[in-house]
């Protein structure tokens, strides 16, 4: 073989190579394939809801996070993308779960219902946007969390879910959402 062919071959695979996560993309679901939410907040209960209506595996932390995925989440090699809506708590824990796979947060909401009949909400890591979003979602705002979290380009956000009772009826504090990458 020639060395410019063999050059010729090697910049056409080089290219290919750089094309497959793109091509992998483009049929890959939408949004996170496994949703943690912690059950004892309506809140948190609507995102599940809505998250498995859109077709995500949805599961209840039970108050365990690390049990759950010990339990066989972490075996579980077809995980791709993870979003939550938890305590601060459970969110650290799986800040460190995932830093095991060499996976990080990069997506971390506050939700506030502390004293107030409006939930307050503050992005610490993703795009400013959503906050606002959120906020015109009302007591919708579950429905919206989730609709930002599956976002392909092109897809609009909706007002949906979240029609439980307002959490500071139901368990006053924070919840945090976030998103493994």
């Amino acid at each position: 073989m020639i060395r410019r062919d063999l050059f010729r071959l090697a910049g056409g695979v080089a290219a290919g190579l750089g094309c497959a996560p793109a091509l992998l993309a483009a049929t890959a679901p939408i949004g996170p394939g496994l949703v943690l939410y912690d059950e004892r907040y309506s809140d948190a209960r609507a995102f599940g809801a809505v998250a498995r209506l859109d077709g995500a595996r949805a599961v209840a932390t039970g108050g365990d996070v690390a049990g759950l995925w010990y339990g066989g989440l972490e075996q579980d090699s077809a995980i791709g993308a993870i979003a939550g809506l938890t305590t601060y708590a459970d969110m650290l824990v799986i800040a460190g779960l995932a830093a095991e796979r060499r996976r990080r947060i990069v997506a971390r909401i506050a939700h506030d219902a502390r004293g107030a009949a409006v939930v307050a909400h503050h992005v610490e890591r993703g795009a400013p946007a959503i906050e606002q979003r959120l906020a015109e979602a009302g007591a919708h705002w579950p429905g919206a969390l989730w609709d930002a979290f599956a976002a392909a380009p092109g897809r609009g956000l909706k007002n949906r879910g979240g029609r439980g009772a307002p959490r500071a009826a139901d368990n006053p504090g924070m919840l945090y959402s976030w998103m493994v990458g």
